[in-house]
């Protein structure tokens, strides 16, 4: 029974490739530009989330034009919308509820960074090669322990 449970559990992989699309997806719904790259991932109950080329077009006309001040503001009004916006995204594909999450991007560098904190880590299924890892360690303790 646990088994078949198991089986259909998502892997922690499939989580990350989901939250990365659903995020990129989110971000152009909402301020119409396309991230480059979102990268995610999840380290127990917590969650790191890295995207590239986030800065707009509005933004970075605003900048170019010495009005980096503006561009700044509209930035930091971004970045508070979408962290809002990725909590919600987490909660609904962890089935987790999130405590924090904290971030922040630059104009000059065009990243944002995301760390979103957990009230426990999200159901997953072992890969192979952690089942594999999982029984070895097992096995070893029950040796040592003999």
């Amino acid at each position: 029974m646990a088994m078949d449970i198991e089986k259909i559990l998502p892997t922690c992989g499939q989580l990350e490739r989901q939250l990365s699309q659903a995020i990129q997806s989110l971000y152009h719904l909402r301020f119409g530009h396309m991230l480059r790259k979102v990268v995610c991932h999840i380290f127990a109950d917590k969650v790191a989330i890295v995207a590239e080329d986030t800065v707009t077009s509005i933004e970075q006309l605003l900048a170019e034009n010495s009005q980096l001040e503006l561009a700044n503001n509209i930035r930091k009004a971004v970045n508070e919308a979408f962290t809002t916006d990725v909590k919600q995204q987490v909660t609904n594909i962890l089935q987790v509820e999130v405590l924090e999450a904290i971030s922040d991007s630059t104009l000059e560098s065009g990243y944002m960074g995301m760390i979103v904190f957990l009230a426990s880590p999200p159901e997953t299924r072992l890969t192979k090669r952690k089942y594999r890892n999982q029984q070895l360690s097992q096995r070893k303790a029950q040796v040592i322990s003999q």
